[in-house]
């Protein structure tokens, strides 16, 4: 009797796993791999290695297919999620609606702005205007610098640091990026995109734009 509860136990376990956790590690693996290459231009083993190697991101398999643009995640097999990329939109994961629904989508996308922003100073442009200050150290700032970019976890893994900017009296004083990012790489905002969505439909709302 026993023996038989403790497998039941385990095949319901499986099965609750197989409808809630894997579609989850297989989506989120698909969705950021995805935008990793597409939008980062950064290498797929470097990213299964650097950001989809910790448990239980670990079960997932993924596969890149660059015929139609997309990436395709599994575990054991199961739980299939398919991520599809579409020029100037980004990466979308095929949920809600078919594919062939989604690559039918037309968007009004905004023309590039032709502004030169290397000659307009940081923070409205690229330009960095070099500063001195006597009240900073220079070598403690480069050693602190250096501890963030190599800084592991708690529990003994890389931190993967992409980029450190350190900002002084309004002036860039450190700037330092991993290998294979730049100032132009195109980072993951997490939960500061929430932030910045917020304050731009506020300040629409507030210009009448947006109901």
């Amino acid at each position: 009797m026993i023996i038989l509860v403790v497998i039941l136990f385990i095949v319901g376990a499986f099965i609750w796993l197989s409808f809630t956790v894997f579609p989850a590690i297989s989506g989120y693996g698909s969705k950021n791999l995805c935008s990793a290459i597409y939008l980062q231009h950064r290498n797929a083993a470097d990213v299964i290695n650097e950001d989809l190697s910790k448990f239980p991101l670990s079960l997932g398999s993924f596969t890149v297919n660059e015929n139609d643009a997309s990436v395709t995640g599994s575990v054991w097999g199961m739980a299939k999620r398919k991520t599809i990329y579409r020029k100037g939109i980004g990466c979308t994961m095929v949920n809600d609606f078919s594919e062939a629904d989604i690559r039918k989508q037309k968007f009004l996308l905004p023309s590039p702005t032709k502004t030169n922003s290397e000659a307009i100073p940081w923070p409205y442009g690229d330009k960095v205007v070099e500063t001195t200050s006597t009240k900073i150290n220079k070598a403690l700032l480069q050693s602190a610098v250096d501890n963030i970019m190599q800084a592991t976890t708690l529990d003994g893994y890389s931190a993967y640091t992409r980029a450190t900017i350190i900002v002084y009296d309004g002036n860039i004083i450190a700037e330092e990026y991993a290998p294979g990012f730049d100032k132009n790489t195109v980072m993951l905002g997490w939960s500061v995109s929430k932030s910045l969505t917020a304050a731009m439909i506020g300040i629409l709302v507030k210009e009448n734009k947006l109901s």
